[in-house]
């Protein structure tokens, strides 16, 4: 951050402790040892970053306020606190292959997916379990890239998977992983 707007925010800070109240400065910058241009500059970053705020605007003055995240800001020496993760309980009955949280990007480990799947099969009650197991081990090959990709090669499970139906999503869930990584991780050969 740069240092005129440390002095501002530090400025800021030293008003509210002594005073109470927000600080009030000339737009033209004279009271800050910077120009007009650097002032305004300063107050738009500080503010879209929530270090400051103005609470009631006056014809050539600013009227400027710390928020909570820039008074901590100024006692931390300027140095930002590691933020803390408060911790958010899902209460979920169902969500198989689903992705729960507060991310806003997932990667699919698609080793730890099919681990996974293994697992559900086992945890089922499906009496399937032998040709569900079959099914993975093939998809496993398929994205080793130990075997080609047939037209009709996963058809023969199509009735388990029908019966079956909760592991559809965990196994479209790794061929879309797939199809995205496909260019720098998978590339099955396609025999039709």
């Amino acid at each position: 951050m740069k240092d005129s707007r440390k002095n501002l925010l530090q400025m800021i800070y030293d008003h509210e402790q002594i005073e109470g109240t927000p600080l009030q400065i000339t737009a033209d910058g004279s009271d800050t040892c910077s120009n007009a241009r650097v002032l305004q500059n300063d107050i738009l970053y500080l503010k879209s970053n929530d270090y400051i705020v103005e609470p009631m605007p006056i014809s050539r003055f600013y009227v400027l306020m710390l928020t909570e995240k820039g008074e901590q800001f100024v006692e931390n020496g300027f140095k930002m606190q590691p933020e803390f993760s408060t911790s958010n309980i899902f209460n979920i009955e169902n969500a198989t292959n689903s992705v729960i949280g507060t991310q806003s990007n997932v990667t699919l480990n698609i080793d730890y997916a099919l681990q996974n799947m293994r697992e559900q099969i086992d945890a089922s009650n499906s009496d399937d379990k032998a040709e569900l197991h079959q099914l993975i081990n093939l998809l496993e090959t398929v994205i080793n890239d130990q075997a080609p990709v047939k037209k009709g090669l996963f058809s023969k499970f199509s009735t388990i998977i029908q019966k079956n139906s909760w592991i559809a999503s965990p196994i479209t869930s790794i061929f879309f992983e797939l199809a995205n990584n496909s260019v720098d991780t998978v590339s099955p050969t396609i025999v039709t």
